[in-house]
């Protein structure tokens, strides 16, 4: 999580191509590890099939953001596949009456409204001189913590039905 900071921060100050991958790349890196604890601790897949899910979302994501024009969505395709599995494991998690899904839940509530903030900022800014991507950082912050405490306490053996 110190690492989408400090990338995101690098990015923010020196706006330079190879500051975008220093803060594109924790993103990503954080969405794959949180989806291997995801599919370890709540799902219990074996590692071939969680290597093998982590590698469709990899290839998805970067699809997407290969395929989206960066006009679209303000170049937040990257973030599409990762809004739609958000949504698959909710369910999922929710359908099996699982601890953690009503929190799950409230995290894709917040990312959407984070990824709202991040699209609708150029527009916005025409009236709002301030913008709305600050609060893009803000609610992705509260929905990393939102996620890491979710897999912190109902994860594992404790991951009973509700």
């Amino acid at each position: 999580m110190a690492l989408v900071g400090f990338g995101s921060f690098l990015f923010h100050t020196v706006a330079t191509r190879w500051a975008e991958w220093g803060d594109v790349l924790p993103i990503l890196l954080f969405m794959l590890l949180y989806l291997w604890l995801v599919l370890t601790l709540f799902f219990g897949w074996p590692i071939w099939l969680k290597l093998a899910g982590l590698a469709v979302y990899f290839a998805v994501t970067f699809y997407a953001e290969a395929a989206i024009p960066g006009d679209v969505l303000w170049g937040g395709a990257l973030y599409v596949p990762t809004l739609f599995l958000m949504l698959v494991i909710g369910t999922v998690l929710y359908w099996r009456r699982l601890r953690g899904a009503a929190a799950f839940l409230v995290a894709i509530i917040v990312f959407l409204l984070s990824f709202s903030a991040r699209t609708l900022d150029t527009q916005v800014c025409t009236a709002f001189p301030v913008g709305t991507h600050f609060l893009w950082h803000l609610l992705n912050a509260v929905l990393l913590y939102i996620l890491v405490r979710t897999a912190i306490l109902h994860s594992g053996p404790r991951a009973a039905r509700r």
